[in-house]
């Protein structure tokens, strides 16, 4: 959760510095470049965007971990579709099916080998 608070305040790094020339610009009476507000805004944006995305993630994350710790890995870091009825997105079921049904193969190929002595 750190990474998340500190991503977080990143975020405010631009707000403030645009905080700060607006301030400077009252008290000299002058106006402030349009283009340089918009960079600073949209690039404040990108990074809370950023933030919110790993915290979704962080969350799905720690809500497998919670369910059996071994789930944990199955988060996605992608963001999930708003037409999605699937909490964790809609491959997770499957992912975890493919990886129960490659652990059943491969515990059924090391049972195999140690009958054989192949061990």
């Amino acid at each position: 959760m750190e990474a998340i608070q500190i991503r977080l305040l990143d975020a405010t790094g631009p707000l403030a510095a645009l905080h700060a020339h607006c301030h400077e610009a009252m008290k000299e009476k002058e106006t402030l470049d349009p283009r340089k507000v918009l960079e600073a805004v949209n690039t404040a944006l990108a990074l809370i965007g950023n933030a919110n995305s790993q915290a979704c993630f962080e969350r799905r994350r720690l809500i497998l971990r919670k369910v059996n710790p071994d789930l944990g890995t199955y988060a996605n870091k992608g963001g999930l579709s708003s037409a999605s009825t699937e909490l964790f997105g809609e491959g997770l079921r499957k992912n975890i099916k493919e990886s129960m049904d490659l652990n059943k193969e491969v515990s059924g190929f090391a049972r195999h080998s140690n009958q054989l002595g192949w061990s």
